[in-house]
């Protein structure tokens, strides 16, 4: 099995059902507000922020990575990870909410080579393990690609800049 493409926060918004990588954003805060509330922890979500649609510009930036086959980025100020996309390269952490920068999304850095770096990772032949081969059709593509082996004994789709 061959990957055919580094996965991204746009492909992730459309297999949960989001027109787009921003409505993602605005939709996550908004399903974690609702589980929440349902939860009858209130207090809770009273503390969860909506992305207001701004970006900060001038904020600390944080670094694109892939893992697994898919663009990901870890919140500069709280460590948590998420999706990103090179189409809209930004930030809004689900845990810390960007607080810092008033909820604000923050920049996301892709490498200037990104193109290169998707099609070298992308050669690498990959294998689902044993137990997942019966339900891949249950399976979001995303999630294939984070549990996908390689059988060249080359590491997964990773890649970290230097």
């Amino acid at each position: 099995m061959r990957q055919t493409k580094i996965f991204n926060g746009t492909d992730r918004a459309r297999e949960l059902g989001f027109d787009s990588f921003d409505e993602l954003i605005t939709g996550f805060s908004t399903m974690l507000i609702a589980k929440l509330m349902q939860s009858g922890l209130k207090s809770k979500a009273g503390k969860v922020k909506l992305w207001d649609g701004s970006v900060n510009e001038a904020a600390l930036s944080a670094i694109a990575y892939i893992n697994g086959g898919r663009w990901l980025a870890t919140c500069p100020v709280c460590g948590s990870t998420e999706h990103v996309t090179p189409d809209r390269p930004i930030l809004f952490c689900h845990t810390c909410h960007n607080e810092d920068i008033k909820q604000a999304a923050r920049p996301v850095a892709f490498p200037a080579d990104r193109l290169q770096i998707e099609q070298t990772l992308l050669q690498n032949e990959l294998e689902l393990p044993n137990e997942l081969k019966m339900i891949v059709q249950e399976i979001d593509s995303t999630e294939i690609a984070r549990i996908a082996i390689p059988q060249s004994g080359f590491a997964r789709l990773d890649w970290m800049p230097s």
